[in-house]
């Protein structure tokens, strides 16, 4: 009988901490840990398992498995192609996949021409429905779901207004594989998802003879779903699931039928392999629980009941199974008035951990406003902490600028937004921060407060200045940097492209706070240096970068800019590239998988944060989803 290939990493223990471990008892070998294939879900999954390597050496000098990232495309974005890491010579060549915001152009185009109500949507509308639409997309090749079947549904099943979606939704779907024929290019999780079925194919055909071992996946893409099963019946393949409840018994079949309970994916991934929880061992070394965690690991399962046998806790009381008291020990529980209080708590709970030598704490929510005021917080003890979720580009300094920037021309440069624009932290136009604050401090005065100027505009701003100062200052710092994008504004037929290039080029000439000595003009190449630095400002301008590359042929009116630069923003998560706190970190749930630490603090899973409202799908209602195999 072969030996067990399916494994599980129990909740309440440190997965990459005892997965480093593992690994290490499995290779034997320091060779065949270097030559061993770790499949991780994600880039950031990968990084916490490479940290557990070294913690678990400690700190000796090794050479570490591969590590391939297969889940999450978005988690990808601008950071090369994983996938291609793991393919060799043999791998099919299929074309490059297409760029998010191309293929978003491309649809909202589409949408341009059909009625939807009793008009056709605006660009700004457009484009917020090509984005919800190139999600549907993903979301069919990743259930591996056919959009032939929407043709398949019932019209009399719906009302007239979901009929009419249907048959848009029909039309577009069906044009949009000859679109991508003419770009000679295929959907990015399309060509991932292709990938990742020959991968298994070839697995299949070619048994490697290195350790490969899926780490940390619950299967939810189907194609990921098929390469675990192949690497499970490989003889050196192992699976291991992160936090598999094996005791559920009985309540496994209600688990597998409730897509909302937590352990629904693993249930699916669990019933491809024709599994039951209680087929599935621990992962070698893993330590005996304590009869806290026993008692807690129960405890959970009954507030996860799902929700067609909740009636069974109005038994608990008679059952042997009700959860014992040891279930919280070491549990507290902190309320807050508002959010604001609930940041300094936690910022304490933090502070007060590194007052223990080599104790750690960790922050899980899933609310990033919260976690933005904790990371203000604990600045008090000047102690630096980043947010390993991220935040939206729309959210940071960069962003905030450029949609500043935007507004204010948009707004023709009215006082409030102006000033808004001109107090950032990156305005300069060319000359010292304190200086052009200084100026601007005497424009506003003079000028910026009460009603607009008689002449809208720049030319409006230098007629109103009193002194011949604020007239220099408005026309040197002020109307030169603005000058590329009211240019593009004004322009006879302006596309999204020339707009997006004007906005960068201002904000550059901006940001400058030194003058050009040869052309007397705001030094543009210095104000890059300073606008494009960081994280935020790096995905700024690769953002900015596509779209004047992808958007040169979408014609828009100039004030749709504002709405359609902050959608985008919002698209764009941001993710610290900086070293992190040794022993202090915020989480969010997906990296709280892999994470562990002395004291775990959990907080924001308020209602409509954790789990988040249902977004409403503007393409298909729930019905729809489950005819085409989608899942809610």
């Amino acid at each position: 009988m072969s030996p067990p290939s399916v494994y599980s990493i129990d909740a309440g223990l440190p997965f990459a901490e005892q997965m480093a471990r593992g690994l290490m008892a499995l290779a034997g070998t320091p060779e065949q840990l270097a030559r061993a294939l770790v499949l991780v879900p994600s880039r950031r999954s990968g990084q916490a398992l490479q940290a557990a390597f070294l913690s678990v050496s400690d700190g000796e000098a090794m050479l570490l498995p591969r590590m391939v990232p297969i889940g999450d495309i978005s988690d990808e974005v601008n950071q090369g192609d994983p996938i291609g890491a793991l393919l060799d010579d043999a791998a099919p060549d299929l074309p490059p996949a297409i760029s998010a915001m191309r293929r978003q152009l491309l649809l909202a185009k589409l949408l341009r021409h059909f009625r939807l109500g009793d008009h056709y949507p605006t660009h700004p509308q457009a484009m917020l429905l090509a984005n919800s639409l190139a999600q549907l997309l993903d979301q069919l090749y990743n259930a591996d779901a056919s959009a032939a079947a929407l043709r398949d549904l019932l019209p009399d099943d719906f009302s007239a207004h979901w009929q009419d979606i249907l048959a848009l939704l029909t039309i577009l779907i069906e044009r949009w594989p000859a679109i991508l024929a003419d770009e000679g290019a295929m959907d990015a999780v399309d060509r991932r998802n292709s990938f990742i079925r020959w991968q298994a194919r070839h697995w299949q055909q070619t048994q490697p003879d290195n350790l490969i071992v899926v780490a940390g996946s619950t299967g939810s893409i189907k194609a990921t779903r098929d390469l675990i099963a192949v690497v499970a019946a490989l003889p050196n393949g192992y699976v291991v699931l992160p936090g598999l409840d094996r005791g559920a018994g009985d309540l496994w079949i209600d688990i597998a039928a409730d897509s909302t309970h937590p352990q629904h994916a693993l249930a699916e991934l669990l019933g491809a392999l024709s599994l039951r929880p209680d087929q599935v061992y621990d992962w070698p070394g893993l330590p005996v629980a304590s009869p806290t965690q026993q008692a807690r690991r129960q405890f959970m399962r009954e507030i996860f009941r799902p929700s067609a046998v909740t009636a069974a806790w109005q038994r608990l009381g008679d059952s042997a199974e009700v959860p014992g008291r040891a279930a919280l020990d070491n549990l507290k529980i902190l309320t807050a008035r508002d959010r604001r209080e609930e940041a300094s708590l936690i910022a304490l709970c933090l502070r007060e951990v590194l007052e223990t030598q080599e104790k750690t704490a960790a922050l899980i929510t899933p609310d990033r406003q919260l976690a933005e005021l904790v990371i203000a917080e604990l600045k008090r003890w000047d102690i630096t902490i980043e947010d390993s979720a991220g935040r939206l580009l729309a959210s940071t300094t960069t962003g905030k600028f450029l949609q500043l920037l935007a507004n204010a021309v948009a707004d023709d440069l009215a006082p409030l937004s102006l000033l808004a624009l001109l107090k950032h932290a990156y305005a300069a136009g060319g000359i010292k921060r304190h200086d052009f604050q200084a100026n601007l401090i005497d424009l506003e005065l003079a000028i910026l407060r009460g009603a607009r100027p008689a002449i809208p505009g720049i030319d409006g701003l230098v007629v109103a200045a009193p002194t011949e100062v604020l007239q220099n200052f408005v026309k040197q710092h002020v109307a030169a940097p603005l000058h590329p994008l009211c240019a593009a504004w004004g322009a006879a037929s302006p596309t999204l492209a020339s707009l997006v290039a004007g906005l960068a080029e201002t904000a550059e000439l901006l940001a400058a706070d030194v003058t050009d000595p040869a052309s007397g003009q705001p030094d543009r190449g210095q104000g890059a240096l300073r606008l494009w630095d960081g994280v935020d400002g790096q995905a700024a301008a690769r953002l900015l970068a596509d779209i004047e590359i992808d958007g040169r042929d979408f014609e828009i009116v100039a004030n749709d800019l504002p709405q359609i630069l902050q959608q985008t923003l919002e698209t764009v998560t941001v993710h610290p590239h900086g070293s992190p706190h040794p022993r202090l970190a915020i989480l969010g749930a997906v990296e709280a998988r892999m994470q562990s630490a002395d004291r775990i603090i959990i907080a924001g899973f308020n209602e409509g944060n954790g789990p988040p409202r249902p977004t409403s799908d503007p393409w298909m209602n729930t019905k729809m989803r489950k005819a085409v195999g989608l899942p809610p």
